[in-house]
């Protein structure tokens, strides 16, 4: 756990923030793209917020799937 602002978990490449809610309206994006992904895929939601930049987007992907695609791209 991060304190006095610093980073929750260190990675030779990412800096990442954890986050722990009761609630997260964005997670029925993920479900969407999990009820639509053919097999053999990873489900992935890209959120935008109108009128921002792109490079803005937010990708959601479920953790299993990312420590997947980090140990695919680390080999």
């Amino acid at each position: 756990m991060g304190l006095l602002g610093n980073e929750d978990i260190s990675h030779p490449e990412f800096s990442i923030e954890v986050k722990d809610r009761k609630k997260f309206t964005g997670i029925k994006y993920l479900e969407q793209a999990e009820r639509n992904c053919p097999d053999g895929k990873i489900p992935i939601a890209i959120v935008h917020v109108t009128r921002q930049s792109h490079s803005r987007d937010v990708v959601l992907v479920r953790l299993n799937d990312w420590q997947r695609l980090v140990e695919r791209n680390t080999k």
